[in-house]
């Protein structure tokens, strides 16, 4: 049991999905594609075989990078 970051490329489109509009609260700003509107460059937390996921985008401020929330 681990969680991974994974980079927006490396997702899997379909399970993070399906784990998107299985969720109790999903929304449609948890979907891939809206993701990819609103930040092209975007992050996956993943729990898992995609069990839990959670988009973050990587934003740089100063000399350090920052994971922030999406939502």
């Amino acid at each position: 049991m681990t969680w991974q970051l994974i980079k927006r490329n490396n997702i899997d489109i379909d399970k993070w999905n399906y784990t998107v509009d299985n969720s109790a609260n999903h929304h449609i700003s948890g979907l891939s594609w809206y993701l990819d509107v609103v930040s092209p460059n975007w992050y996956g937390l993943v729990w898992n075989d995609y069990e839990i996921v959670f988009p973050f985008r990587k934003k740089r401020n100063i000399a350090f990078h920052i994971l922030c929330n999406l939502r």
